[in-house]
């Protein structure tokens, strides 16, 4: 009797142990499910913590790039302002042979109306009869033949420039063609360049500004994200920790269970046989009771 009450007490503790490791088992789910949240919350902060940090890389190279690309935009605009001192120039050149025509067919008209006149006089001279042009006596026909002269020599020398005007003329015109055309292109080319250049600045201060202002912000976004990520990590080797030693626990739980069962067989053997010694002790008894009621008799 005294063994069986030992063996029940063993019993009880192993029952007891066996419970404890069975809500072990239960709890290791909720673990299992806070393992998984930790892992998806550390996936979502390192995605933000790369997501910041790829920003903040981006706007300190706009902030480390600003001055040398300003640089190089300053470099190409004093490029463009000699490409535009060029097109003055070329611009005053026009002008002048511009000039210079217009002076060239006024000179030719007006040689035009004067060489007329000498044509007129002449042949006005030639018909016979004639006064000086200076005193209006008639002249004779030595006096006619003399003027004659000189005005076909005064016709022949304004013809002469009449002729080197328009040989001239013909030459600005076609040199005044080639920087029209020329004119056009440079400025065509200068205006695109430096709208182009003025764009290309626009969105460099732009993105500079907005470099200088986001940054603070995304660092500050960064270093939260970190802390988050940290806090979730340490979680989650909290719970892992746990699980590993619950795990830990949990190997000997079929062991425990063969114990268990084997104490329980073990008691219920000892119940037995004691509940037969009893049976048997009492048939004993019961034939000692009769044998002692026969002796009385």
């Amino acid at each position: 009797e005294k063994d069986r009450g030992k063996l029940q007490e063993d019993v009880r503790a192993l029952q007891e142990r066996k419970q404890g490791l069975d809500l072990k088992l239960k709890q290791q789910a909720d673990i299992d499910k806070r393992i998984r949240q930790a892992r998806s919350a550390i996936a979502s902060a390192v995605g933000r913590v790369q997501e910041y940090r790829r920003r903040i890389g981006k706007y300190e190279s706009t902030v480390t790039a600003y001055a040398g690309a300003s640089a190089d935009i300053k470099a190409h605009l004093d490029g463009l302002a000699g490409q535009e001192n060029l097109l003055d120039k070329k611009r005053s050149d026009l002008q002048e042979k511009t000039n210079r025509e217009h002076t060239l067919r006024t000179e030719n008209d007006k040689l035009k109306e004067e060489m007329e006149e000498l044509r007129k006089k002449v042949d006005m001279l030639s018909e016979g009869e004639a006064d000086c042009p200076l005193c209006g006596t008639e002249l004779g026909v030595e006096g006619r033949i003399r003027i004659m002269k000189n005005y076909e020599k005064e016709a022949l020398e304004k013809k002469a420039l009449f002729r080197g005007n328009e040989e001239e003329i013909h030459k600005l015109e076609s040199s005044v063609k080639s920087l029209k055309v020329e004119i056009s292109g440079i400025d065509k080319a200068v205006r695109e360049e430096r709208e182009q250049w003025a764009r290309r600045t626009e969105a460099l201060d732009r993105d500079y500004k907005d470099a200088q202002k986001s940054l603070p912000d995304e660092r500050d976004a960064l270093k939260k994200a970190e802390v988050e990520l940290q806090q979730w990590s340490d979680a989650l080797d909290a719970e892992v920790k746990n699980r590993e030693a619950q795990e830990a626990e949990l190997v000997g739980m079929p062991e425990l269970d063969a114990k268990l069962t084997a104490a329980k067989k073990e008691a219920d053997d000892i119940g037995r046989r004691l509940e037969q010694g009893r049976q048997r002790m009492g048939s004993v008894s019961e034939k000692l009771d009769r044998c002692a009621g026969l002796e009385r008799a």
